[in-house]
């Protein structure tokens, strides 16, 4: 990315357009379930610069329900501990788990 146009802007421009890109603007929550978004995974430099700003700037919702609780569990112990205290919220939406 070295020479790339991005990198040629200023730190504080490239965190407004990464906050931009990564904020949830349609209802403030994305689903833990679905991954990082695309834009961190495009290079090393971008993921270091604003994978923290993704966490920070989003609300996040974790689906708990029996079929997927394990899974649940387990994304929520591949987070490091940056990305867990950058989270300002994180839902459980229990979609009537084990109300049977």
């Amino acid at each position: 990315m070295e020479n790339s146009l991005l990198n040629r802007l200023p730190p504080e421009v490239r965190n407004s357009i990464y906050r931009y890109a990564l904020t949830n603007v349609s209802h403030g929550f994305r689903d833990l379930g679905e991954g990082e978004p695309p834009l961190l995974r495009t290079c090393k430099q971008i993921r270091q610069e604003s994978r923290l700003m993704y966490f920070a700037c989003n609300g996040f919702t974790l689906t708990m329900d029996e079929e997927h609780a394990q899974a649940t569990t387990d994304r929520i112990k591949n987070f490091d501990d940056a990305a867990l205290q950058a989270m300002r919220f994180i839902g459980l939406d229990c979609k009537g788990a084990w109300s049977k």
